[in-house]
């Protein structure tokens, strides 16, 4: 028997009143928060539905007497609707490193249900997105630079490039230069001061380069594999250039 859409609705409702553990909510105040919002619900209705909901997802309870209390289980991840995309899910992981160094642990205990659930999402998509963690590094020397803007939909061509291996064509605009167009292998990212940089190789040639992304003009997501340079690592790639300096100009080739 199909359920009904009032039902669906009743259900989700209660997984939202639901807090995560350690604290916790009795049936007969879940009952209330419910009437309050216009349900027509009875208590032995709740208590079908958070046995059924505890069986489909990782709600747990304690008992006190004939009282049962209920709580989201401490590592169960977020459910959201529209689900966590892998761009909101690289961005919680990218500003994992520095929310922790800045922000004190109760405010990190708060967004940790997030952290995991971007775990969760990036470590469920295809294997090039896996190797994230790989091609990507944050650099903090701890000065302070005012962050430039960065065009959303560029960054995102530039960043499904990198994740699925292919070549970027994009027009980049060098310092008092005019723009010019480059087909670019993605190496990795490398966040400095606010700054991302790509790091990459251009057309055939094998030299590695920096461009910021603040600095694209526009870029294109190509079907054609990137050809990536054997044995390279962005950690060994940064060792090697340490400390890092900002980009010096690309010139064109032919």
């Amino acid at each position: 028997m199909k359920k009904s859409p009032d039902t669906l609705y009743r259900q989700w409702t209660l997984l939202s009143l639901v807090p995560r553990y350690p604290r916790r909510i009795s049936s007969e105040e879940l009952l209330q928060r419910l009437i309050d919002r216009s349900f027509d619900v009875a208590i032995r209705t709740i208590q079908r539905d958070l046995i059924k909901l505890s069986s489909l997802f990782t709600l747990s309870y304690d008992t006190e007497g004939k009282k049962l209390y209920w709580f989201w289980s401490e590592n169960s991840i977020v459910h959201e609707f529209p689900s966590m995309n892998s761009e909101t899910a690289l961005a919680f992981q990218l500003s994992e490193s520095s929310l922790t160094s800045e922000l004190p642990p109760s405010i990190l205990e708060l967004i940790q249900p997030h952290l995991r659930q971007s775990h969760e999402v990036l470590n469920s998509t295809s294997a090039h997105l896996k190797n994230w963690p790989s091609k990507i590094a944050s650099i903090d020397n701890n000065i302070s630079l005012i962050k430039p803007d960065i065009c959303s939909k560029i960054q995102n061509t530039v960043y499904e490039g990198l994740f699925t291996e292919k070549q970027i064509k994009i027009s980049y605009n060098p310092r008092k230069k005019e723009p010019v167009e480059y087909i670019a292998h993605p190496l990795g990212i490398v966040i400095r001061q606010g700054i991302i940089y790509l790091i990459c190789t251009l057309w055939k040639y094998e030299n590695i380069v920096q461009l910021a992304l603040h600095r694209f003009v526009e870029a294109e997501l190509l079907e054609t594999d990137a050809n990536l340079l054997k044995g390279f690592t962005l950690a060994s790639y940064i060792e090697e250039q340490q400390p890092l300096i900002t980009l010096s100009a690309v010139k064109q080739s032919s």
